[in-house]
C-alpha cells in the first residue's frame, strides 16, 4: 500500500508552536468488525522558527576582559562571526577582539574576549557582519549588524 501524505499550509506569520494529532489507518481489515484498523497519536508539538536571532542586551566585565552580547534565542556554536567584524572603542582607544565564541553555559550569549585594555567605563561596540554570520539553533542567519551600542562596563570586584 502506498502511504498517503497530507501537507499542512501555515500562515505567512508562522513562527510559533503548533500542536497536531496524527491518525494512521491500516487497510488490512484485521479488526473484529472487518473495518480498517485506526490509531491516533498523542498530541505532537512542533515549533516553526524562521526568524533570525536579535540582540537583547550587551554587557561587559573588565575583570574577565569580556563583552557579552545576549540574543533572544540560542545560537549555533559552530557558526560565529570573525573577531574582525567587531569594533570596540573605549575612551577613544580601539580594543582588539581576540576570540568570539558562543557561551557553552548559555547558548544565547556570544562572548567577545578582549586582548587587553578593557577597564571600567563606557564601551562602544559596533558589529559589521562579513561572511561568517550569526546563526540561531534553527539555522536562521542574522545579516543585521549594529552601530554605536554603548555598554556600561562593570567589574565583579566593584559590585
Amino acid at each position: 500500500l502506498a502511504p498517503t501524505v497530507t501537507e499542512i499550509t501555515l500562515p505567512d506569520e508562522a513562527d510559533r508552536t503548533y500542536q497536531v494529532m496524527v491518525r494512521q489507518t491500516n487497510a488490512s481489515n484485521d479488526s473484529e468488525d472487518n473495518q480498517p484498523l485506526t490509531s491516533v497519536s498523542e498530541m505532537v508539538e512542533f515549533t516553526v522558527d524562521t526568524s533570525p536571532a536579535f540582540v537583547e542586551v550587551i554587557t561587559a566585565d573588565s575583570a574577565l576582559s569580556t563583552i557579552t552580547i545576549s540574543y533572544n534565542e540560542d545560537l549555533d556554536p559552530s557558526l560565529v562571526p570573525d573577531a574582525a567584524d567587531y569594533e570596540i572603542t573605549q575612551g577613544g582607544s580601539d580594543l582588539t577582539v581576540s576570540k568570539v565564541e558562543v557561551d557553552a553555559q548559555n547558548l544565547s550569549n556570544l562572548l567577545l574576549t578582549i586582548d587587553s585594555g578593557l577597564s571600567n567605563g563606557a564601551v562602544r561596540v559596533v558589529y559589521t557582519p562579513s561572511d561568517n554570520l550569526i546563526q540561531d539553533a534553527a539555522g536562521n542567519q542574522s545579516t543585521a549588524g549594529f552601530n554605536s551600542m554603548y555598554v556600561c562596563l562593570s567589574s565583579k570586584d566593584n559590585q
